[in-house]
């Protein structure tokens, strides 16, 4: 009997080169206040919009066109990184990310009528996107002491992505298997 291949897929938005640095630099604030965490490696930073799971393969064809279909609805729009925070709390992290004071609008907007799309090809969400770079993963039995981050910063989203999870060399990648340029309407 053969098993049918998966794809573990999630729509995202990949960092700006000024995004990138911003999250470098909250990840070193991190290391000198002796955090220790799995870090994320840093070619996989992200904010996640949707995340899928294992899809069959013969369902990405699917998934890829209700993103297209989905994502070209959508208007650029600004992020905002600010704080060092944790799911599900700092007491008890397992997720420490690098994250925005609010979530705005239009970051929710988007995230709504992405997953919306995926909705009816009969994907589940439990949750809303929240907007956050995972920058590190802990067991969540120390409890994190997060630096103040000293600015904020705004990054401009002018192009989502749908990604694969790729293992790769005791880790993953993540491929970018359709991107979409967002427009204004």
């Amino acid at each position: 009997m053969r098993t049918e291949r998966r794809v573990r897929l999630f729509a995202g938005i990949p960092l700006d080169e000024a995004g990138r640095a911003y999250v470098a630099g909250a990840a070193e604030e991190l290391t000198r206040a002796g955090v220790r965490l799995k870090w994320v490696r840093r070619e996989n930073w992200h904010v996640t919009l949707a995340f899928l799971g294992k899809v069959a393969e013969p369902r990405v064809a699917s998934v890829r066109g209700a993103f297209v279909q989905a994502a070209a609805t959508c208007a650029p729009f600004a992020l905002r990184f600010g704080s060092i925070d944790a799911f599900p709390s700092l007491r008890r992290p397992r997720v420490v990310y690098v994250g925005g004071e609010s979530q705005l609008e239009a970051f929710a907007r988007t995230g709504a009528v992405i997953r919306a799309e995926f909705v009816g090809l009969g994907f589940r969400f439990d949750d809303d996107a929240i907007a956050h770079v995972t920058v590190g993963r802990s067991d969540g039995r120390t409890p994190i002491d997060a630096p103040q981050l000293a600015s904020v910063i705004e990054m401009q989203v002018r192009r989502i992505v749908l990604f694969a999870s790729v293992p790769a060399s005791g880790s993953v990648r993540y491929d970018e298997i359709e991107s979409v340029d967002l427009r204004n309407h």
